[in-house]
C-alpha cells in the first residue's frame, strides 16, 4: 500500500507533462515552419561555423559572423532574381493595359455589322469583356491579399533569423538535450542525427542545388532562342525541377510547344536540342556527385515525400518532407536491427 500514493504521484506527473507540452506544441505549431526552416539552414551553416570558431573562439561572435554571412548569402541572390522578375511581371501587366483600347476597337468594329452577325458578335465581345474583367479583379484581389501579408512575412523573416542564430550559436546543447530525453542508446542516436543531417544536406545541397543549376541553364535557352518572359520560365523550372521523374519537362515542354505552334520551328529545335544536352548533363554528371546517396530514398517515396509535404506543409513540403521521409526510414532501420538482434 505504501508505494500506492507514489505511483498515484508519478501518474499525476505523467499526465500534467503530457497536457503541458500537448498544449505547447499546439502553441509553437503555427511556427513549425518556420522553425523548421531555421533548423535546416542552421545545418547547412554549421561546417562555414566550424571554420569561423577555428579563427574566432567567441562562440556568440562566430555565431553572429557565420549568420551575416548566411543572410548575404541568401538575400543578395535572391533579392536580384525577385528584382529581375518583378520587372517582368510588371512587362506583362503593362501589356495587359492595352485590353482595353483593344475593346473599344473590336466594339467600333462590331456596331458596324448588321444583323444576327451583330447580335451573335456583340454577345461574344461582352462575354470576353467580362472573363478579362473578373481575370483583373481577382488579380488585384490576390495583390491586395499579398500586400495585406507582409507585416506576418516581416515576423516569419525576423523568426527564422532568430531561430538559425540560436541552432547555431546552442546547436550542440540542443542536441544534447534531445538525445538526454529521448529512450534511444548512443548508437541509434548517432545514426538517426546522422541520417539527419544527410538527409538536409542531400535534398538542399543535391536536390536545390540541381534545381537552380537546371533552371540556371534553361533561362538562358529561353533567351537565346526567344521564349517569352523567359525569367517567369526560369523560375517555374526551377520549381518543377524540385519534381522527381517528371522534373523539367513541367517547363521545358510546353515552351518548345509554344515554339513550334508560333511558328518558330527553328528556335523549338534549338531549345529542343539544349535542353536536352543541358539537362541530362547535369542528370547525369553534377546531380549524383552533388546528391549521391545521401537521402537513401527510393524515387517513388521521394516523389510521395516531397507531394505529400506541400500539401501539409505548403511551400517548404518539399524540403521537410523528404527529411522526415529518411528520418522515419532510418527509425525503421533501426527498429529493424533491434528485432533481428
Amino acid at each position: 500500500m505504501a508505494a500506492s500514493p507514489q505511483r498515484a504521484q508519478n501518474i499525476s506527473f505523467y499526465l500534467l507533462l503530457a497536457l503541458v507540452g500537448i498544449t505547447v506544441m499546439f502553441m509553437f505549431l503555427p511556427f513549425f515552419k518556420l522553425i523548421a526552416l531555421g533548423g535546416i539552414l542552421a545545418v547547412l551553416f554549421h561546417p562555414l561555423k566550424l571554420r569561423i570558431s577555428k579563427e574566432i573562439k567567441s562562440n556568440t561572435a562566430a555565431s553572429i559572423i557565420t549568420l551575416v554571412l548566411a543572410l548575404l548569402i541568401i538575400v543578395v541572390p535572391v533579392y536580384a532574381i525577385g528584382q529581375l522578375v518583378y520587372n517582368e511581371i510588371s512587362n506583362v501587366i503593362s501589356q495587359q493595359a492595352g485590353v482595353g483600347s483593344i475593346t473599344a476597337t473590336l466594339n467600333t468594329f462590331v456596331s458596324h455589322l448588321n444583323g444576327s452577325v451583330h447580335a451573335v458578335a456583340q454577345n461574344l465581345l461582352n462575354t470576353a469583356s467580362q472573363k478579362v474583367s473578373d481575370f483583373a479583379g481577382n488579380a488585384f484581389a490576390g495583390i491586395t491579399g499579398l500586400l495585406s501579408n507582409i507585416a506576418g512575412f516581416v515576423v516569419g523573416i525576423i523568426l527564422v533569423v532568430f531561430t538559425l542564430y540560436y541552432f547555431l550559436r546552442d546547436g550542440d546543447q540542443f542536441r544534447e538535450f534531445v538525445e538526454n530525453i529521448f529512450p534511444l542508446s548512443h548508437v541509434h542516436e548517432e545514426v538517426l542525427v546522422g541520417k539527419l543531417e544527410s538527409a538536409v544536406k542531400g535534398v538542399v545541397q543535391g536536390s536545390f542545388t540541381v534545381a537552380l543549376l537546371q533552371g540556371t541553364v534553361s533561362t538562358i535557352g529561353f533567351f537565346i532562342f526567344g521564349v517569352p518572359n523567359p525569367l517567369l520560365w526560369g523560375v517555374f523550372t526551377v520549381l518543377a525541377a524540385l519534381v522527381p521523374t517528371v522534373g523539367t519537362l513541367l517547363s521545358l515542354v510546353p515552351a518548345i510547344l509554344y515554339l513550334f505552334l508560333s511558328g518558330h520551328t527553328g528556335a523549338g529545335v534549338g531549345m529542343t536540342i539544349w535542353a536536352f544536352l543541358s539537362i541530362q548533363g547535369i542528370d547525369n554528371f553534377v546531380s549524383p556527385r552533388l546528391i549521391g546517396h545521401k537521402t537513401n530514398l527510393h524515387p517513388l517515396l521521394t516523389l510521395l515525400s516531397i507531394l505529400g509535404g506541400i500539401e501539409m506543409f505548403g511551400y517548404l513540403g518539399f524540403l521537410i518532407g523528404p527529411i522526415l521521409m529518411a528520418v522515419f526510414m532510418a527509425l525503421v532501420d533501426i527498429y529493424a536491427g533491434a528485432k533481428k538482434a
